[in-house]
């Protein structure tokens, strides 16, 4: 008797958790996140490069320069997104 009722308990846990676990899903954002740095306005171009940097990050603040060089060097080819992203 035991083992089915702890067995119904665990088809309701699991039924219960299947059904609280689609409600918590995500949309999908409209838009980015981050800004465009460069590119054809709405990030559609023929590479999108996502770049996610840290404001505060030292190793950040050095290769920005080479990001944007890379950035300017392929013009509109190139569509840089920058998402701020602060470490704890």
């Amino acid at each position: 008797m035991a083992r089915v009722s702890l067995l119904w308990l665990m088809i309701a846990a699991g039924i219960s958790v299947l059904a609280t676990g689609s409600w918590a899903q995500f949309s999908i954002p409209a838009r980015y996140d981050g800004f465009v740095y460069n590119g054809a306005g709405k990030g559609k171009g023929p590479v999108i490069w996502e770049s996610f940097v840290d404001p505060l990050c030292i190793d950040c603040k050095e290769a920005w320069p080479v990001v944007k060089e890379v950035a300017e060097l392929y013009g509109k080819s190139l569509v840089l997104i920058v998402h701020p992203f602060p470490n704890p």
